[in-house]
């Protein structure tokens, strides 16, 4: 019994790494070709083996692209938070935030990846859900810091959570341009456009 339940067990981890190498695939795939493009043979020869063997782990194209998506926002969102934990001031935690949230690079991998999952999500409503699902959780989280930085003076606000969403949403905006419009904004000025708008919207000026 004890061998069976050996075997089990390593045909259970030989099947999680397997899900999470096609996982990653998919995630190189994606950038590389789009979602709208995207088949399982591209990330079957991604990893150079069969669609068949993708098809074992994803029964369709939906199910693969949706938990790639997923496994991508849990990835991103808990990254920032164990980022962010490790400072204990609400205004360096939500400075901290913010320069995570700011585009890396002109050609950033992960917005690259949502603003395609963005214009995907018009019109198909499990990707418009995941899109919800992964705003929801940055503003939950920015929301939790400002609300933190209320109780302790340093921000205020009438409404952390209303702060939250019009901080995300510009966010958002911006990057988008930073993305995608080489000529329209940079990242430098998106910088100073989230200290002007934090400024305004918490009366603080955010450091980074």
């Amino acid at each position: 019994m004890p061998e069976r339940s050996g075997r089990a067990t390593r045909t259970r981890i030989d099947a999680e790494r397997r899900r999470r190498q096609i996982i990653e695939a998919t995630h190189r795939a994606t950038l590389r070709l789009g979602l709208h493009d995207l088949r399982m043979q591209d990330v079957a020869a991604e990893l150079d083996v069969s669609t068949a063997l993708i098809h074992y782990h994803f029964d369709t194209r939906d199910d693969l692209i949706e938990a790639m998506l997923r496994a991508t926002a849990a990835e991103e969102v808990a990254g920032v938070r164990a980022l962010i934990d490790s400072a204990a001031e609400p205004e360096r935690r939500l400075a901290q935030a913010v320069e995570i949230y700011l585009p890396s690079e002109r050609r950033d991998p992960s917005w690259v990846l949502w603003i395609d999952v963005w214009g995907e999500a018009l019109r198909d409503v499990n990707l418009r859900r995941i899109s919800e699902e992964l705003d929801q959780a940055w503003v939950d989280l920015i929301g939790e810091i400002i609300r933190d930085g209320q109780a302790t003076g340093v921000f205020t606000t009438d409404d952390p959570m209303d702060s939250a969403w019009r901080l995300c949403a510009m966010l958002d905006g911006l990057g988008t341009q930073v993305v995608l419009h080489e000529t329209t904004m940079t990242r430098t000025k998106m910088r100073d456009h989230v200290r002007h708008a934090a400024a305004l919207e918490l009366g603080y000026e955010l450091q980074f």
